[in-house]
């Protein structure tokens, strides 16, 4: 057997190609950016009873919007993210179309301590997340076709797998907490992300047409079944160009989850 020459250029380019280097990118950017990074958290899959690795956890440090902890309010919103380095596009697709067999809004991975002399509801992040997201049923991605230059799209299994334990991993996060009796007003907010290397488009239906849209930001709801029951999860699904700004708005989105939880306090005590 031929004995492998190694260089620092090719190990780097094999590195690239697997998507190691990406996710290493992504987490030394946002410990820089100020957020607790957790590499490689594990979920148990239900399916195999084996551990299924998340490739990162990220929340914001309380450095620059201190929470008040006097007033018994705490509000958080953590990130599990899997990290695609993808040589071809992410397409979403199938608008998601509002049921009245539907509660979309569940679909959001919340979890509260509300205190039982309090009534809490922040719509400003249903507003967000929601109401003024695009939001998708399906995705795909594409390959060229054996012996073809012809394109063909494809529902890729690494995809697949990897929303599956991010959604997972949210959909366990949220009962970790239970109502004290301190009567802390908390709310956490648990979203994932499937962040990609690689070009994301929109497909919509124009004029009875089909027609795509680059984009650095969009959502999917997956459907999956939690403790045999039925359940959905908004993923937010971003480019690396994209990252940055969602970041800045959920940084505002979490101020404004602290403030509105304040000022409930607040008028409570008058």
């Amino acid at each position: 057997m031929d004995k492998i020459e190694f260089d620092e250029n090719r190990i780097l380019d094999a590195l690239n190609r697997s998507g190691y280097l990406f996710e290493s990118e992504i987490s030394k950017k946002l410990s820089t950016l100020g957020y607790f990074v957790e590499s490689n958290q594990v979920v148990i899959d239900k399916f195999t009873g084996k551990s299924r690795e998340i490739d990162l956890i990220a929340e914001y440090e309380d450095n620059i919007f201190e929470q008040d902890y006097s007033k018994k309010c705490y509000s958080k919103i953590k990130f599990a993210f899997e990290i695609k380095n993808t040589s071809s596009p992410v397409l979403v697709l199938t608008e998601y179309q509002n049921s009245i067999n539907d509660q979309i809004w569940e679909s959001l991975k919340e979890f509260k301590t509300i205190p039982s002399n309090l009534e809490y509801f922040n719509y400003n992040i249903s507003e967000k997340l929601i109401y003024n997201s695009n939001i998708y049923t399906q995705y795909c991605s594409f390959q060229e076709k054996k012996g073809s230059n012809e394109l063909m799209a494809l529902h890729p299994d690494n995809i697949h797998s990897g929303i599956q334990k991010i959604t997972q991993y949210c959909q366990e996060k949220i009962g970790h907490f239970e109502n004290d009796e301190n009567n802390y007003l908390r709310h956490f907010l648990y979203i994932p992300i499937l962040l990609i290397s690689g070009d994301l488009y929109e497909l919509k239906i124009l004029d009875n047409l089909p027609k795509i849209f680059k984009t650095e930001e969009t959502t999917i709801i997956y459907n999956f079944h939690h403790d045999e029951e039925p359940t959905s999860c908004l993923i937010k699904v971003l480019t690396k160009d994209g990252l940055d700004n969602f970041l800045k708005e959920m940084l505002l989105l979490e101020k404004d989850m602290t403030e509105n939880m304040i000022q409930l306090r607040s008028k409570q005590k008058k």
